[in-house]
């Protein structure tokens, strides 16, 4: 990736599929909402949707500036390749944050 890449805030914002997560509809222990960027393929979770947001766009911005194509999953103020990543579209969103957990 471009190590001097600016990212657009308000694009990554505009395309990210946002979801929010109840424990009783999700193999989580306290309700979460999930961000996901559907350009890059990186993942980001908050405890609440602008935390969720503003991670995501932490984290695109880390992965365009990074070496990789691997993309990333953010939790909880920590960054992580993403295990399943852009071959795996068809699995549930939450279950692709299970490596996180």
């Amino acid at each position: 990736m471009d190590r001097d890449a600016n990212v657009d805030a308000d694009a990554i914002r505009q395309r990210a599929w946002i979801e929010y997560r109840e424990p009783e509809t999700a193999r989580v222990e306290d309700p979460v909402w999930v961000a996901e960027d559907s350009e890059s393929g990186c993942l980001a979770i908050g405890d609440v949707r602008i935390e969720a947001v503003g991670n995501l766009v932490a984290t695109v911005e880390e992965y365009e500036r990074s070496d990789t194509d691997t993309p990333l999953l953010k939790a909880r103020g920590q960054s992580m390749p993403r295990r399943l990543g852009r071959e795996n579209r068809t699995a549930p969103l939450l279950d692709r944050l299970l490596p996180w957990r």
